[in-house]
């Protein structure tokens, strides 16, 4: 029943007014922020692999020392072949989840009956996966495959992030697992003290002694990240061998999410960087030790915030601002920051 309710009331700003949910030009979709942005195009069902960002050979190896640049060259054929081998396994994926949240979730552009959430479907693209390749020096596909578990990859952004929203999507989760649908190997919950995540006890407990009767005995992992990231992972191992992810988030979680991964893509020295992140990049060398960690401070009362509204049925555009007394440039207030992102 509460299904319905979902469907035909629209959640709350913080002034109590109804409204849809916000729009973010810089995605170019209307309704949940697209979290992930397709590294993937279809034409006339065909499936055609592209870039990112931009070509490797300008960006990438000027982001790694020297003793990397050789690697870097040696695994491009390894990420190619990764990606063919990826991609009918994909495709397989994306029409389970299809099949299995079509009549609760919003899938390419078309909406669902019953809607609480919109499912993504995205195939890491071969940059991404070379990056991959070289901070866990793997040298081969096969090793591929059993290292990194997000080279076929989905997101559910749930449209208020609330309790009802939630148990419907692991409930379908449960189902596909008792029909063999899907087969989990891990759940990564991420949770944080100060607030609530989006995976009950109970559905933990229930889907996690269905895989016991199942004889996967699917392994459980609640962290609490540094940053406060708030979401539930869920690794799946498709028929093949190749391990998939489903994440599933609020809308509001996943907002903050597209800010905060350009922070980590900096701090983590190798990653791939988009050009259009340069500003960020360039402001944030210039922090201290002693500032980056008052950032990290505030990022984690970002989420806290974020999921407290969520919880509340409140989607905002509006992040927590950042406290003057911090002592940070404003550039990293994340409204900032985001509207920085929309506007290239």
């Amino acid at each position: 029943m509460f299904l319905n309710k979902i469907t035909t009331n629209k959640p709350i700003n913080q002034n109590g007014v109804r409204q849809e949910a916000p729009k973010f030009p810089r995605f170019g979709i209307k309704g949940n922020l697209a979290p992930l942005q397709t590294d993937t195009i279809t034409f006339s069902g065909k499936k055609e692999t592209k870039p990112a960002n931009i070509q490797i050979d300008q960006r990438a190896d000027k982001q790694v020392d020297n003793e990397n640049k050789f690697l870097y060259s040696r695994l491009k054929p390894v990420a190619k072949k990764i990606v063919e081998n990826s991609e009918e396994y994909y495709e397989n994926y994306r029409k389970t989840l299809e099949k299995i949240f079509k009549d609760c979730c919003k899938i390419r552009g078309k909406e669902a009956k019953n809607q609480v959430g919109t499912l993504y479907t995205n195939l890491k693209s071969q940059d991404s996966i070379l990056v991959k390749l070289v901070r866990g020096n793997i040298t081969t596909p096969d090793e591929a495959k059993e290292k990194i578990s997000d080279i076929i990859r989905a997101r559910i952004v749930l449209q208020t992030g609330d309790k009802k929203e939630s148990q419907v999507v692991f409930q379908r989760i449960l189902n596909a697992i008792k029909k063999d649908e899907l087969k989990l190997l891990k759940i990564k919950d991420y949770v944080n003290r100060n607030t609530t995540g989006y995976l009950s006890t109970t559905y933990m407990n229930k889907i996690t002694e269905e895989t016991r009767d199942k004889q996967t005995n699917a392994e459980v992992q609640q962290k609490q990240k540094s940053s406060g990231y708030i979401a539930t992972h869920l690794i799946f191992q498709l028929k093949n061998g190749h391990k998939a992810e489903l994440q599933i988030m609020g809308p509001n979680v996943a907002l903050a999410k597209e800010v905060e991964d350009v922070i980590y893509k900096i701090e983590t020295s190798d990653k791939v960087l988009n050009p259009k992140h340069k500003k960020i990049e360039e402001e944030y060398k210039k922090l201290t030790k002693k500032q980056k960690e008052t950032l990290t401070k505030y990022i984690e009362e970002v989420y806290i915030e974020q999921r407290t509204k969520e919880m509340s049925g409140v989607i905002d555009e509006n992040m927590k601002p950042l406290p003057k007394s911090y002592g940070l440039p404003r550039f990293f207030d994340f409204n900032e920051m985001k509207r920085h992102l929309e506007n290239k």
